[in-house]
């Protein structure tokens, strides 16, 4: 995998600034709000998206890497992400 990215979605808040914590994570596909400032669409499926916060995906590339957007529902403002890079990415 390239360096920093995700191996999934943490499925519980951990205070890790210290170092030494560790919390569960799991893989799969998840649905996201979209970003109001640098929004996904249709034209970002396929592509890598980036985790605006906890619940929050955009189309900055400054952020942390979410995943790869694998379907946008425009009516609900739902993206859909998979939570883990192909081995090829």
């Amino acid at each position: 995998l390239a360096a920093g990215a995700p191996v999934g979605r943490a499925s519980e808040s951990v205070d890790n600034t210290a170092g030494g914590n560790d919390c569960d994570c799991r893989s799969g596909i998840f649905g996201w709000d979209n970003d109001l400032v640098a929004p996904v669409s249709q034209a970002d499926v396929g592509s890598v998206v980036y985790a605006e916060d906890d619940q929050t995906i955009s189309t900055d590339a400054a952020k942390s890497p979410a995943g790869v957007l694998y379907e946008f529902d425009a009516v609900r403002g739902i993206a859909y992400v998979a939570s883990t890079f192909p081995a090829s990415q």
